[in-house]
């Protein structure tokens, strides 16, 4: 019989799984760091936000690799959870402009789907994520296979130890998030797609993060 991790191997378990785009460049994990440390306020998160959103779209649409430089503005998308007030039908005056331009960027379908997550869409801050890994490290952890349930756009792939090594898998419910963390880290296999209705292989993965 086969097993399912053969057969997940051999057959499309869906069809919003993200292609790698093949990049052999990534954004050096103290750019990384440094980027995602920046202090910033609200209202600057979330125009940071929809900066990488409009990257994102210029980038898809002529199917290009980003750069460095345009990775390191790709990642300061922290998701629906920062951008909350842009979600309100109408939008309080302060945000009214931001409103209107995230509108214009997305389709219905994305629109909606980051107004769904908006309430549990908050990102691990960098300092945490150092914080399990120094955890995880005192444990004997130092690479293999990888879960992210919650991937957003990818800080523990992109935070991941350098001497680590890892084959990741992400899950992620917003596309706009998912397909971000895939254009930044190729190499993993991203599902855009509710985590209960993503078929993953049983006993296959060293750990799960998040």
């Amino acid at each position: 019989m086969t097993d399912l991790f053969t057969w997940i191997q051999t057959h499309d378990v869906s069809s919003t799984t993200q292609q790698s785009l093949q990049s052999s460049t990534r954004i050096p994990y103290d750019r990384l760091l440094s980027q995602l440390s920046l202090t910033r306020s609200q209202r600057q998160k979330v125009k940071d936000s929809l900066n990488a959103i409009r990257l994102f779209k210029q980038l898809q649409a002529v199917n290009r690799i980003p750069t460095i430089d345009e990775q390191s503005q790709l990642c300061l998308h922290l998701g629906s959870g920062l951008s909350a007030d842009l979600f309100v039908d109408p939008p309080k005056s302060e945000w009214a402009k931001l409103a209107i331009e995230l509108k214009a960027l997305l389709t219905p379908e994305e629109f909606a789907q980051m107004r769904g997550t908006m309430t549990t869409a908050y990102y691990t801050p960098p300092a945490i994520v150092q914080c399990i890994y120094e955890g995880l490290i005192r444990l004997g952890c130092n690479g293999g296979e990888w879960l992210e349930p919650t991937v957003g756009t990818g800080l523990f792939i992109g935070l991941t130890p350098a001497d680590w090594s890892c084959r990741w898998t992400g899950v992620e419910i917003d596309s706009i998030s998912g397909s971000i963390c895939q254009m930044l880290y190729p190499e993993a296999t991203v599902y855009l797609q509710a985590l209960e209705r993503t078929r993953l292989a049983v006993n296959h993965f060293d750990g799960c993060i998040g």
